[in-house]
């Protein structure tokens, strides 16, 4: 299983938070960098099971607030349409 650990006190704006998931998912070079581009290269991009542990997550800024959910209910949608799992595992303190 492959472990991403996302660090909300130094990702703190969709753009750098999209910059992250291109990263860190290893996307083609054509991703946009938006959400309907997440969703398509995760599917085409995603090999393993993957675990999304959040760093920080109280000192989540108030831009990823608005935004944050799009991407769990991508991620939602990702693990009930195949195989694969991607995982977001809140860091204990």
């Amino acid at each position: 299983m492959l472990s991403l650990e996302l660090d909300l006190n130094v990702i703190q704006t969709k753009e750098e938070l999209m910059e992250w998931l291109g990263k860190s998912f290893d996307f083609p070079s054509y991703f946009g960098g938006n959400w309907d581009a997440v969703e398509e290269c995760l599917y085409d991009s995603c090999a393993e099971d993957t675990e999304i542990v959040l760093i920080h997550e109280d000192e989540l800024s108030d831009e990823l607030e608005t935004e944050f959910p799009r991407l769990e209910r991508i991620l939602k949608n990702f693990n009930n349409a195949g195989e694969l799992t991607i995982t977001v595992v809140h860091e204990e303190d």
